[in-house]
Parts: structure tokens; C-alpha cells; sequence
């Protein structure tokens, strides 16, 4: 959705997002993105729920596109649960090694139910197991990319 309009710090603003409608539970999720560099900006690739909240998260801030963070949002209960406390994840920073703006990568996740892997251009960058420092999701989650 592009809004050529509106101006954000002198800028011309155009974003878009995309949602898968059914959602999955466990497996690998791959997206070709080209980020933002626009600092403000963040380009996401990420499988989230509501209700409770769970979330395994790609981001790559617009001011850092040199810089990946993964994360997990854990929150207990069953389907439909109102739960919006639990446990929170520390954003892991993983270097690139490269400009995420300047080029089409793929990321991907790969999510089991004791662990989950963060792939770039299928390198391996990052891994989370049970408990280290959250539990792993385990309710089905939609699979989201946006900027």
C-alpha cells in the first residue's frame, strides 16, 4: 500500500505487508526480502498469534540493515487464552556481513517443538532451544512479512 502523499521526515512513505490466511504449526518458513535502510523503518519476516500472543520474529531496523534480530514471544494458555504477560525474549543481534537494502537475501525459520533455527541465504546464524531464555511457541501462528 503505497501513500505517495504522505511525508515522514521530508520522505514519500510506502509500505506493504502480506499475511498467510491459515495458519501452521511447526516447519520452515523462507521469504526473499530486499530490506529498508530508512531509519524508522523496520522490514519484518515473522509467524505471530494473538490470543495468546506468541511470536518468532526476522527483523532488520531501516538505521542497522547490516544487522539481523531474532526473537521469541512466549505467552501460556490455550487457543483463545487472554494471556499478554508471559514470557518475553531477548532480540538476539546477528551480524550480516553484508547491507540487508542493498540486495534481494532469503531468510528463513525453521520452528520444531524444541527448537528454532534462523537461516541467511541458508546459513545457519542462529538457534533456540527450550528454554533458552523463553519456551518455544506451540500454538499455530500465521506467517507475516512486512515493512
Amino acid at each position: 500500500m503505497c501513500f505517495p502523499n504522505v511525508k515522514a521526515i521530508a520522505r514519500n512513505c510506502c509500505s506493504s505487508a502480506m499475511t498467510k490466511t491459515s495458519s501452521s504449526l511447526y516447519g520452515r518458513f523462507e521469504a526473499t526480502l530486499r530490506a529498508t535502510n530508512a531509519p524508522g523503518l523496520v522490514s519484518g519476516f515473522f509467524l505471530h498469534r494473538d490470543l495468546p500472543r506468541q511470536e518468532i520474529d526476522v527483523e532488520i531496523t531501516g538505521n542497522r540493515p547490516d544487522q539481523m534480530l531474532a526473537n521469541v514471544y512466549v505467552n501460556p494458555g490455550c487457543d483463545g487464552a487472554k494471556f499478554d504477560y508471559g514470557y518475553r525474549g531477548t532480540p538476539f543481534a546477528i551480524e550480516l556481513g553484508f547491507d540487508a537494502s542493498e540486495a534481494f537475501h532469503t531468510y528463513a525459520i525453521e520452528w520444531a517443538p524444541d527448537d528454532i533455527r534462523w537461516f541467511v541465504d541458508d546459513r545457519l546464524v542462529h538457534r533456540r532451544v527450550l528454554w533458552d531464555p523463553t519456551p518455544i511457541p506451540n500454538l499455530p501462528m500465521t506467517l507475516h512479512v512486512n515493512t
